[in-house]
């Protein structure tokens, strides 16, 4: 499983968000109590590197990292201060033990958060900031990871475990926190890029019998397009 954190966002996404910002010029304003804003893009799921040891350190574990769709949906409750809901498609994520390509899993991540936005605030430090709002954000999520699934029968039998063998990765709920700018384009409608830490500390069983605990730990990041209602 190829596990390497430093790859970069898809260029095009990438040259997407520069035309963007070369291109409109709109003036940043503050997000009001009682509106919504919807965003819509693609999330990038990568797990630390290192997610720990199983079996008493016998078995070291990696997760892997996937793309899929996002959504997310704000309700401002005070000016400047939402809470955000974040969902997703399902990533589908590999495992690895000692190196070798052991099964897949799949995981959905919803999240719940508490945010500010600085809104035009930039633009009183200068006017060349006025079309960025940066925001941060604070909040809890669940992980349901199900569908487990042994796709390594040779390995199985390296480690002297039954073809039939079966593998269980428990959900988890923790914190978790967001951090972002919007670039506005236009009066409702800004590109966003964000990122994402979410704390996930998963059981893992084999054919009922404990393992220990995966570290899975991820940045999500993410490129989406943003409309204020």
């Amino acid at each position: 499983m190829n596990r390497n954190i430093t790859s970069k966002l898809p260029a095009s996404g990438l040259a997407l968000g520069l035309v963007a910002l070369i291109a409109f010029s709109a003036p940043a304003k503050a997000q009001t109590a009682g509106t919504w804003s919807v965003a819509s893009g693609a999330g990038w799921v990568v797990p630390r590197f290192d997610n720990g040891t199983l079996a008493g350190g016998a078995l070291r574990n990696h997760v892997g990292n996937d793309i899929k769709p996002t959504l997310t949906i704000e309700y401002f409750i005070f000016n400047n201060v939402g809470i955000q809901l974040l969902a997703a498609i399902p990533f589908s994520q590999k495992v690895d033990l000692n190196g070798q390509y052991f099964g897949e899993v799949q995981h959905l991540p919803p999240a719940l958060y508490l945010q500010y936005h600085l809104g035009g605030m930039l633009s009183q430090l200068s006017p060349s900031l006025k079309n960025i709002s940066p925001f941060v954000g604070v909040g809890v999520e669940h992980s349901f990871i199900y569908d487990e699934k042994i796709g390594n029968q040779a390995l199985l039998a390296a480690l002297g475990l039954p073809a039939n063998s079966e593998f269980a990765v428990s959900g988890s709920t923790g914190y978790t926190f967001h951090a972002g700018v919007d670039y506005v384009i236009a009066q409702s409608n800004a590109l966003r890029f964000d990122l994402y830490y979410i704390e996930i500390n998963s059981s893992v069983q084999l054919n009922g019998a404990s393992l220990g605990t995966s570290h899975i730990d991820p940045y999500v990041y993410d490129i989406s397009y943003v409309w204020n209602f």
